[in-house]
């Protein structure tokens, strides 16, 4: 796996069946093939931030929380409009 991700993280990402907001976060940057760096950049925490929460070493505060939903919701927004643009008429 490219950008960083041990083959390590990437199958304790994949299966987990929690809900919590670092698998979620952890699974849609995989899904997403978005690289720890434009995560943390985007977020304003560094690469080991992320990479804590995604080994579950530690979780996100509750203003992270909230920084890492708005980003994701953003982000999903931008590729919906971006697919809408690339539509062949």
């Amino acid at each position: 796996m490219s950008y960083g991700y041990s083959q390590r993280l990437v199958e304790s990402i994949k299966n987990d069946t929690s809900k919590s907001l670092d698998v979620a976060l952890g699974k849609f940057l995989l899904r997403n093939n978005i690289p720890v760096a434009e995560a943390s950049e985007a977020l304003g925490v560094s690469r080991m931030t992320i990479y804590n929460w995604l080994m579950g070493d530690t979780h996100p505060s509750r203003k992270n929380g909230t920084e890492i939903i708005k980003w994701m919701r953003a982000y999903k927004k931008a590729q919906r409009n971006t697919k809408e643009k690339n539509v062949p008429l």
